[in-house]
């Protein structure tokens, strides 16, 4: 009998376990299609300056923000908190960033944190930043508050996971879409949030030097128009590319750039670009080119064929910091702004060693060259002759021929990443 009812009970532990397991786990999401965004500017959010972007956050905000060293390497986490809710950023670098397979998962695991609370509802799979990214929806069963979150990959290959959180749909949608589509892809631009969602472009609509912006192209749409506050004598350069291109000629969206002066005439042309500094055949560029006067110039993008989402940039020269010795300077190559000039100025029989080191962690292989007052290139160096520096460039004992401000184009054989300038004078 004592058997019997051992038997018994445990038949009836196996029964209800299932039960008690079910109610522990987190129910998988259901798959639903993006929802409608608030098509307006709210009064409740501000701009704020992250290292390397430019976000909302909610007015009045109590701000923490950190690099923190993970298992994938240092990540950038800031969370914005006020009594309704919160808007979380967590950016991972390009050394640090995941594979397009794991986007899911990882959105997935921020968004189950424990001070979230969080049981996930609804995910779609959706374009973001101009490639394939991720959208979850959650609520907090205790709260109430309402949870969505976005994963995407930037332009610079980092990836940005937004969470935002707030007791009704209306504003965690006005929330979340500033945080995803509102934000500056680098600190010295101005966010800006779209008038529809999903957006079809983003960013302020005036350019602003070393900050992409983005648009989408199709047959209904044809030509996107941007501005550019230049000067006479300024150098600067034009990029537009499809960063969702698999190979070379991999032919998704064919635009062309055209550059209009501020007197209205035509400045430059490009369709496809002349040359392989771009990843993409059929990406566009106007590159190094002397603008001929102080004004507002336009920039249009316009539809070639096919359709999708293109990343345009307008990059310049910046002084190299001369107050320190040796002369140093950090910069980033990525597949819009694939060569950076930096201007100092030289004497008449100085002699220079420059080198240009990647981030170990990048996949970027250097290139320097160095380039005379009056445009002419006086070296050139892909790999150093030191092998110690491996694929780095070095440029050794160059003897400036005359007096003046020249140029170090710091760019690539290959790859995407950050990078040191180093120049020694003697």
């Amino acid at each position: 009998m004592t058997r019997r009812i051992a038997l018994l009970f445990a038949v009836l532990i196996l029964i209800a376990a299932p039960a008690v397991f079910a109610q522990e786990a987190t129910p998988d999401p259901l798959k639903t299609d993006e929802p409608e965004g608030t098509p307006v500017p709210a009064g409740d959010l501000t701009a704020y300056e992250m290292e390397v972007l430019s976000v909302f956050i909610p007015v009045g905000a109590e701000v923490n923000s950190a690099w923190v060293d993970e298992a994938i390497g240092r990540v950038l986490r800031m969370t914005a908190t006020v009594d309704d809710g919160v808007i979380r950023y967590v950016y991972y670098p390009p050394s640090a960033a995941t594979a397009d397979a794991a986007l899911y998962y990882t959105l997935e695991g921020e968004m189950l944190q424990a001070d979230l609370g969080l049981t996930l509802t609804t995910y779609e799979q959706l374009v973001l930043y101009g490639r394939d990214g991720w959208r979850i929806d959650g609520v907090n069963a205790v709260t109430g508050w309402l949870a969505r979150g976005r994963i995407g990959r930037l332009p610079d290959e980092g990836i940005l996971i937004t969470i935002a959180t707030a007791p009704d749909e209306r504003l965690l949608a006005r929330r979340a879409d500033a945080a995803a589509y509102g934000l500056a892809f680098s600190p010295h631009g101005t966010p800006n949030l779209p008038m529809e969602f999903p957006p079809v472009r983003m960013g302020a609509p005036e350019l602003v030097l070393n900050t992409p912006v983005q648009g989408y192209l199709d047959t209904e749409n044809i030509v996107d128009s941007w501005t550019y506050s230049g000067h006479a004598g300024e150098r600067v350069s034009f990029a537009v590319v499809d960063l969702a291109r698999a190979f070379v000629f991999d032919l998704r969206l064919d635009m062309a750039i055209r550059v209009i002066n501020p007197d209205g005439t035509e400045f430059g042309y490009n369709d496809d670009q002349v040359g392989t500094d771009l990843f993409g055949a059929y990406d566009a560029l106007l590159a190094e080119v002397i603008l001929p006067a102080d004004g507002i110039y336009t920039i249009q993008v316009e539809w070639v064929q096919g359709s999708g989402w293109y990343t345009l940039g307008v990059s310049g020269e910046s002084p190299i910091p001369t107050d320190a010795d040796p002369i140093t300077a950090v910069g980033t190559i990525t597949n819009v702004f694939t060569v950076e000039r930096w201007t100092f100025e030289a004497n008449t029989g100085d002699q220079l060693t420059i080198t240009m080191t990647a981030d170990p962690s990048s996949s970027l292989d250097p290139m320097l060259e160095l380039i005379t007052p009056d445009g002419r290139s006086l070296a050139l160096n892909d790999d150093a002759a030191d092998l110690t520096l491996e694929l780095n460039a070095q440029i050794v004992d160059i003897v400036i021929p005359a007096d003046g401000i020249y140029v170090i184009e710091a760019g690539r054989f290959e790859g995407i990443g950050s990078y040191t300038l180093q120049v020694d004078v003697r």
